[in-house]
């Protein structure tokens, strides 16, 4: 009886199964109708049920497959949209319990394998993941895909929260995705980690538990930013995870420290008794460590305290305030292991520190007007150069101008905070952001009791802050600020105007290309810069200067330098030839030597980039149109492994003669699945019309925009190339407004003889083309695909001689700031200087000619006293010597104020270097054209030093050297004569004898100087004390 049931259960099973839709396609349909079989079904039933359900859905769709095709749509979009259709057909009828019953077999079924290699697939099973968090047919495939390195796709957290081991792998790749990210990037991947971390209370905990473990290796800085980001959402979300916070970072093993600063950060304000643990415990000579109130939160609630004007804060107290400020700030500490040391920058820091802070304070809450600001500004500044005076009087600046009593008390259209804001920017690069925020906030707020004229004055003085900043190399966010103002037309013209204006009047090429890319659009708008804006010939001048020199070009080495035999020759030729300018190259055919070959030159000559090469030409390798398989194992294979090595980022995609549209649209099938194998490299891949080719499959720029624009690929572009445009199509200046849209790289050649673009007596004038054609819409590499010879065409050469003047902010390719070189040639070209130091002091000599007769030179000398212990000598250009020599002499008696002592040499140095480097990475100025020796005696460790600054603000300490013409036989003579117990007097006796080595004509006391230091101090000696020297020696 038992088995009667079993088989008509399982009969009953069966027919069910035979009643569905299309079953007989199912892979399982012989194994049920065997089982229906074995339980004693009938044949007649099984044949008639398959046959009435048979719809035949995958046949006709099949079969519609293959008349798209055959009505010319590519074969890839008729597999997208069958695949977009299943995919819509799977997420509107998906049960959870059918999609778990697959295991029920055992294993995995291969399918389900085969679906997370395809990126269409994964997408839906991430949608349907969040849709479903509880099935576990899901759950498993995304851990299916993290364990196959896919968790970099997953960007919903509640599928990546539903389990600890996938949730920890996207965690650590999304931190890791934002340690690595570029400035540009970083706000973007924070977002991204910051939802993933604060999905919920166990995610929170979670994350913040592993970033304070990763916090104590390395990039600890940027994974405590990290986490303040991370914590700052939360609270801004309402959760109160101060006591999170404070357990992961240890605070609570120091209890006397936790509550105090507990209860504060908990209630968001300072609590005097609070303040005044805190203060007592950080002044015991066993203080805990200093990270546990250098929290970001903290030291926001104390500048609060202490810099809103409005802020009662009890005289009594200030000290404890600013001190707790000061030590958070200057305090630094070393942790090895278990043992931490405690370490203060010096107590000098802390105390300078301290003062300054006292100061600032002073000034900015007496300070009732601007006429009182005034007179302590030069105070101020002072105090400035500590970051965190700097930051204090920033949030002063920021109550103030939003005080509704400010415009009343300045009338001013530019308040003395606004000038402030400028020096902080020049002092402190990494307060650029909270000073650029501020001034976005001011520009644009409604200040009601202003005039419309003088607001407008008021925010062209704000634009004057954003260019200085500019100048400070913070550009990219204020020119995208810019241009979203000029985009969304919510800002006078007159300001935009003249913020572009003053912008032009500061930078000089080359130019970088995103600045380009952001500034050139707002530049050739007809309101800001047309015929009818520009009044004055400077300002027509100022653009065409700017526009003619943002272009940048490289060289082809397949078709110039055409005496030189080998590429790889020609290719270390353009690298070493420096007064070519060329920062970049392309390539024809690399193929012809092998990648060991190109590895080789490439390690021994990187002051390249590579930005394209062929693809192996289609046309050489096969006759007929090949299948894809075969194009990729023929040509896409072997041009990767080349692009790789190489490291280009473009590819022009070479294919091969179409004998009919058959054949045509072939090829451009290749052309688009090659497009597709290219684009997970990063790779964009270009096509370009050939009139040298006789049925070339592309004949058209029409064409080629039709292919582009059929392309399901973003990485398929256009190759504009003026030879083969003029040739095939002419009227350039038509055509080229057409194509600028898909252009993907532009190449530049004279027709009909393929030679130098600049060439007069060619069909194409290039100045027009390149300038009012090109230029103001692409910003990338131009190439140069024209034959000439190693000795190249000199009319290009002066274009770019004229172009690439080096900005300082702006490195060469090989990693160089070139304005550094030429102020180095400065140097080398100067008078000779000699500084030795002797056991028991230190001589500095120089070569001191006057150029003519008729000068008076006795008040003019090179070797110069900054104080007592200290003195200087230089070698390159006077004039800025002067200024270091007022700087340095300033930076002394500033110590000497605070301090009623000597400046150490070595302090002195280092703040006369700072200034030096800090004119290596600003824009508008150039560095000094000098080389600086400084000695000094240091009475607390009691010697003698000798110190060598350069131009790029580096200074070294030296035994014995020599500067400025000739310095090479100096250092030689040196190192032969120098020994460590030469005394003071035979010191002088050598400098002399060095000078001699290069010296022109006869010397003699009024052609030389020299000052000498020791214990007793610095001072030159006297043309009779000289003269002396010069006899001993003979």
């Amino acid at each position: 009886m038992d088995t009667e049931n079993e088989d008509e259960q399982i009969q009953k099973q069966c027919v069910q199964l035979f009643s569905s839709t299309d079953f007989i396609m199912e892979s399982k349909v012989f194994d049920t109708i065997k089982d229906y079989f074995r339980h004693g079904g009938a044949p007649d039933q099984v044949i008639e049920l398959l046959s009435e359900n048979y719809m035949a859905i995958a046949q006709t769709a099949t079969l519609m497959a293959d008349w798209l095709i055959l009505t010319g749509v590519e074969p890839a979009d008729v597999v997208n949209m069958i695949v977009q259709h299943l995919q819509t057909l799977i997420e509107k009828h998906f049960e959870p319990k059918k999609a778990d019953s697959i295991f029920e077999a055992g294993g995995v079924p291969s399918w389900l394998t085969d679906m997370t290699e395809h990126m269409n697939w994964r997408s839906m099973i991430y949608k349907l993941a969040e849709a479903y968090p509880n099935c576990l047919m899901l759950n498993f495939t995304i851990k299916l895909l993290v364990d196959s390195g896919h968790e970099d796709e997953i960007t919903s957290v509640p599928v990546a929260a539903q389990q600890v081991e996938v949730f920890t792998k996207v965690l650590m790749t999304t931190i890791q995705r934002t340690i690595d990210s570029e400035p540009d990037g970083w706000q973007r991947n924070i977002q991204e980690l910051v939802q993933l971390a604060c999905h919920s209370e166990h995610t929170y905990l979670y994350a913040q538990s592993v970033l304070s473990s990763l916090a104590n290796d390395a990039k600890s800085m940027i994974i405590r930013r990290i986490s303040e980001e991370i914590e700052l959402h939360a609270k801004a979300k309402g959760h109160n995870v101060t006591e999170i916070t404070l357990t992961l970072d240890g605070t609570t093993v120091y209890p006397k420290v936790y509550q105090p600063l507990c209860t504060m950060l908990s209630k968001k304000a300072l609590n005097p008794a609070d303040v005044t643990t805190l203060y007592k415990i950080y002044q015991s000579n066993d203080a805990p460590p200093v990270d546990l109130i250098r929290k970001p939160a903290f030291i926001e609630l104390l500048i609060t305290q202490l810099f809103d004007p409005d802020s009662t804060l009890n005289p009594e107290h200030r000290p404890k305030y600013i001190n707790l400020l000061a030590y958070a700030c200057s305090v630094a500490e070393t942790n090895k292991k278990s043992s931490r040391k405690n370490t203060i920058n010096s107590k000098e820091e802390l105390s300078q520190t301290t003062i300054a802070l006292e100061k600032a304070h002073e000034i900015c809450i007496s300070s009732k007007s601007t006429v009182d600001l005034i007179s302590d500004l030069n105070e101020l500044y002072k105090c400035l150069r500590f970051p965190i005076v700097a930051v204090c009087v920033l949030r002063w600046i920021e109550f103030r101008i939003f005080d509704a009593s400010y415009f009343k008390l300045d009338q001013g259209t530019t308040p003395v905070h606004l000038i402030i804001i400028d020096e902080i920017v020049s002092l402190h690069f990494l307060l650029h952001q909270k000073a650029f925020e501020l001034l976005v906030r001011v520009f644009e707020a409604t200040f009601a009791e202003l005039d419309i004229l003088v607001h407008l004055e008021f925010k062209k003085t704000i634009l004057d802050r954003m260019v200085h900043m500019l100048s400070c190399s913070f550009v990219h966010p204020i020119l995208e600020y810019i241009k979203k103002r000029w985009e969304q037309q919510d800002t006078d013209v007159s300001l935009i105007r003249h913020f572009v204006f003053e912008v032009l009047e500061m930078i000089g090429p080359p130019y970088e290309p995103s600045f380009v890319q952001l500034f050139l659009p707002i530049l050739q708008n007809e309101a800001i810069a047309g015929t009818i804006s520009l009044r004055t010939e400077e300002e027509r001048k100022c653009v065409k200067e700017f526009i003619d020199k943002s272009m940048r070009f490289c060289a082809n080495i397949s078709t110039l330098f055409n005496d030189i035999p080998k590429l790889t020759e020609r290719y270390v030729h353009v690298s070493q030839r420096k007064d070519y300018r060329f920062e970049a190259i392309e390539c024809q055919n690399p193929y012809d030597l092998p990648l060991d070959t190109w590895k080789e030159s490439i390690s021994k000559n990187r002051s390249l980039e590579w930005i394209l090469i062929n693809s192996l030409p289609l046309y050489d390798q096969i006759k007929e149109i090949p299948t894809f398989n075969e194009y990729e194992k023929l040509v896409l294979n072997r041009t990767l492994d080349y692009a790789k090595v190489l490291n280009v980022n473009k590819i022009h995609l070479v294919m091969m003669e179409a004998n009919n549209d058959s054949d045509r649209l072939k090829i451009i099938d290749l052309v688009h699945r090659a497009a597709q194998f290219f684009q997970p490299h990063r790779i964009l891949c270009l096509i370009e019309p050939l009139s040298t080719r006789l049925n070339y499959y592309l004949q058209s720029y029409s064409t080629a925009i039709e292919i582009v624009q059929s392309s399901k690929s973003d990485n398929l572009k256009v190759m504009l190339d003026s030879f083969h445009l003029q040739r095939l199509h002419g009227n350039l200046t038509e055509r080229v407004k057409e194509l600028i849209p898909f252009v993907g790289h532009v190449q530049i050649s004279q027709t009909p003889n393929r030679d130098c673009p600049m060439n007069e007596n060619g069909e194409v004038n290039h100045r027009y083309f390149l300038s009012k054609l090109i230029q103001p819409f692409y910003q990338d590499y131009i190439g140069l695909e024209y034959n000439d010879s190693s000795d190249i065409c000199l009319s290009l050469k002066k274009i770019m001689s004229e172009r690439y003047g080096f900005s300082l902010t702006t490195f060469s390719p090989s990693g160089k700031l070139v304005q550094i070189e030429y102020a180095l040639n400065a140097v080398n070209a100067g008078s000779p200087a000699v500084g030795i130091k002797a056991s028991n002091g230190v001589v500095l000599a120089t070569e001191k000619k006057s150029k003519s007769l008729l000068h008076d030179d006795r008040t003019i000398h090179k070797v110069e006293p900054i104080c007592k212990n200290m003195g200087l000598v230089y070698s390159g250009m006077g004039p800025d010597y002067r200024l270091l020599v007022q700087k340095a002499r300033k930076l002394a008696q500033e110590y000497m104020l605070i301090y009623e002592q000597n400046v150490p040499p070595t302090q002195l140095v280092k703040r006369v270097a700072d200034v030096m480097q800090e004119y290596t990475q600003s824009g508008g100025v150039r560095p000094f054209g000098v080389s600086l020796l400084l000695c000094g005696y240091d009475y607390d460790e009691d010697r003698p030093f000798l110190y060598q600054c350069d131009p790029s603000g580096s200074y070294f300490p030296w035994k014995a050297t020599a500067i400025g013409r000739n310095y090479v036989n100096g250092k030689t003579f040196l190192e032969k004569r120098y020994s460590d117990q030469l005394a003071l007097e035979d010191a002088v006796h050598t400098a002399i004898l060095t000078l001699k080595e290069s010296f022109e004509g006869q010397m003699t006391e009024d052609n030389i100087e020299i000052g000498i230091c020791d214990k007793e101090g610095f001072r030159r000696l006297t043309p009779a004390e000289v003269k002396d020297y010069l006899a001993q020696i003979g």
